[in-house]
């Protein structure tokens, strides 16, 4: 009876030990998700649509993510994306809460025109930020010397949902091309100057802010061919948000050439559901730190740049930034 007595006390302290260490391993269990979850030093999170890794969005998203991230009690996070169409589902979805697009997409986007079925919304703009180059890359050595040289090859009009593939069929449209006439390839820019690179793409578009990496990375081994002339002057009348634009010579290594070409607005959004104090510091922060961003440097960027030409509504939290500093812009 006592060697039972004493078998039933072990179990018994033995059941109590593994209660006590249930209890701790879920209070570790909890700490560790609340850590996990808050991301960076207890803060919630602010995801932040951009494009391809070697686009300028990319680079200007990681940019202006370490400047929040260093005057503000959330923790921006950069979202690698396909680009203007995907980032302004994804706002208008709530998966991102700033993103960055282009003018003429945004425009068709919130309309519901162009590309878009049916409208998207939920969002407002902060700021226009560069003229994004609309860049035509064929191999140095190539007798591709205009758009309607395309007529056949191989050519990357940019990835699904991206602004690149709307300005390519556009632009090849203007040309009397399409898709049905082209190879046609759907890349990221990354992808395309990679296979161009081993001369397995003939062609390839690009809009972006100059100079772009993707490109700059394979500037020896490429030209840039021009969009000018009655064509250019028909994109610009057709569609609204594309400007002439002019990549200077020496913006790549061995371009000793202006080249013409067309540009669009790069353009700044935030969630409808963002504070307007939230967007007041991200507007108030861009401008303080305007002269840290390496793209563009064509472009004047000041209060003008930013708010002309911006065919969607301002967020409310920008426009008190803009209002404060002698600008009045238009909100919902």
């Amino acid at each position: 009876e006592m060697t039972s007595s004493l078998v039933g006390s072990e179990m018994c302290i033995r059941d109590r030990w593994r209660e006590n260490m249930k209890k701790v391993l879920y209070i570790l269990i909890a700490a560790i998700s609340v850590m996990a979850f808050s991301g960076c030093g207890m803060k919630n999170t602010v995801q932040i649509g951009t494009g391809d890794v070697n686009g300028t969005y990319y680079a200007y998203g990681t940019e202006l993510a370490e400047i929040l991230n260093n005057n503000s009690d959330v923790y921006f996070k950069v979202r690698k994306t396909a680009g203007s169409a995907a980032n302004l589902r994804l706002i208008s979805q709530e998966y991102v809460d700033i993103a960055f697009v282009q003018s003429d997409v945004m425009k068709d986007a919130y309309n519901g025109t162009g590309y878009f079925d049916k409208e998207y919304k939920g969002y407002s703009a902060i700021a226009g930020l560069y003229t994004e180059a609309i860049q035509v890359a064929v191999p140095k050595d190539s007798d591709i010397n205009s758009i309607s040289d395309l007529y056949g090859k191989s050519v990357s009009l940019g990835e699904k949902e991206s602004g690149v593939l709307q300005n390519s069929k556009q632009i090849l449209s203007a040309y009397g091309l399409n898709e049905s006439m082209v190879d046609a390839k759907y890349l990221s820019y990354t992808d395309a100057a990679k296979a161009m690179k081993n001369g397995n793409l003939d062609a390839f578009f690009c809009t972006a802010g100059t100079p772009t990496r993707a490109i700059t990375e394979i500037s020896d081994d490429i030209k840039l061919i021009p969009i000018d002339g009655t064509v250019a002057n028909r994109l610009t009348e057709q569609y609204n948000g594309y400007v002439k634009h002019t990549i200077k010579a020496n913006t790549y290594d061995g371009q000793t050439e202006d080249i013409k070409t067309l540009g669009v607005k790069m353009v700044l959004i935030a969630s409808d559901k963002m504070s307007d104090d939230r967007v007041k510091s991200i507007t108030k922060n861009i401008f303080d730190n305007s002269n840290k961003f390496g793209f563009a440097k064509d472009d004047t960027f000041d209060m003008n740049f930013a708010t002309e030409n911006i065919t969607i509504p301002f967020h409310k939290g920008a426009s008190e930034y803009y209002a404060e500093n002698g600008v009045n812009v238009a909100t919902k």
